[in-house]
């Protein structure tokens, strides 16, 4: 009916759309002890194995999850533009061999910077990013 190609494709969108599934009901299931109502969007990378969540109240999510969290938060900066203030602040928790992403949206980035932090734009884009 369809394509090799094609047949193959459609094989591994549903392999990886089991997957996405099961990692997620198991982190639900894991997890029942936060404010699910303060999750707006969670989805799954299967490629680096991460959970990546927006919430409603991304500090709050950042509270809750980080008692579970392995080592010490990573966090990435992502100013919108150069020359803006308005970023994107991901927070990094390992929690049980899977990397938590908490996505959060900020007026002002340069307050989440720290010391040696710098802010560059990469090459052929307008992605800034500080590292």
């Amino acid at each position: 009916m369809y394509p090799e190609s094609v047949t193959a494709e459609l094989a591994q969108i549903e392999k990886d759309a089991a997957s996405q599934k099961d990692a997620l009901l198991a982190f639900y299931v894991s997890y029942t002890m936060i404010d699910w109502s303060n999750i707006y969007s969670i989805s799954y990378s299967p490629g680096v194995k991460s959970i990546n969540i927006h919430a409603l109240d991304w500090l709050k999510a950042l509270r809750e999850l980080r008692p579970y969290a392995l080592g010490e938060a990573g966090k990435s900066v992502f100013p919108l533009r150069e020359g803006s203030n308005v970023a994107t602040v991901v927070y990094h928790l390992q929690i049980g061999g899977t990397e938590v992403c908490i996505f959060a949206a900020v007026e002002d980035y340069t307050e989440y910077l720290t010391p040696g932090m710098t802010c560059k734009r990469r090459a052929q884009t307008e992605v800034v990013e500080c590292s």
